[in-house]
């Protein structure tokens, strides 16, 4: 059973609701990262995906996704795992051609990632990697999505959201 929380109203049983605070709605979905060698977001699949971290392929990923009858974004499409000491790195060619593959597959490309600010300052300023995200969803026709990814920098969440029309 869900929790009840004031100004919550689901809208689709266990995968979109609103929330009303203030006079102002909000939407929110349920979302699964998948963390393959390429983040892939899961929305709206009414059903966890199970699997290995790091052992999916990327492309299996979009097809559990889509067979479940959700959307597949990629997610911070030119930032990859690294190793100690740099958690996160910018992608190499043969990765750069995987996630052309993936432009293919999936359903929307993020084109801004809060992590990618400033990650580690004067070690990882990724900033860039959302730029060269903008320009591939440019190239593939996508409209791009915005996260804050924030596993565990909570002031990353006020770097971005997705704002709609009210109409």
């Amino acid at each position: 059973d869900a929790v009840k929380l004031p100004g919550v109203k689901e809208i689709d049983n266990g995968l979109f609701a609103s929330l009303t605070y203030k006079d102002r709605t909000g939407y929110f979905a349920k979302v699964q990262e998948i963390i393959t060698k390429h983040h892939i977001l899961a929305v709206g699949c009414p059903k966890y995906i199970d699997y290995e971290p790091q052992q999916i392929d990327p492309r299996k990923a979009v097809e559990l996704i889509h067979q479940q009858g959700g959307v597949a974004v990629l997610n911070h499409p030119f930032i990859t795992n690294g190793k100690f000491p740099r958690p996160y790195r910018l992608i190499n060619d043969e990765e750069l051609r995987i996630i052309r593959e993936l432009c293919q597959m999936a359903d929307q490309v993020e084109v801004f990632n809060g992590q990618n600010i400033n990650f580690l300052p004067f070690i990882g300023w990724f900033n860039i990697a959302n730029e060269m995200a903008r320009k591939l969803a440019v190239e593939y026709g996508f409209k791009g999505s915005a996260s804050s990814d924030c596993h565990a920098r909570f002031e990353q969440v006020k770097t971005s959201g997705i704002y709609l029309p009210n109409d």
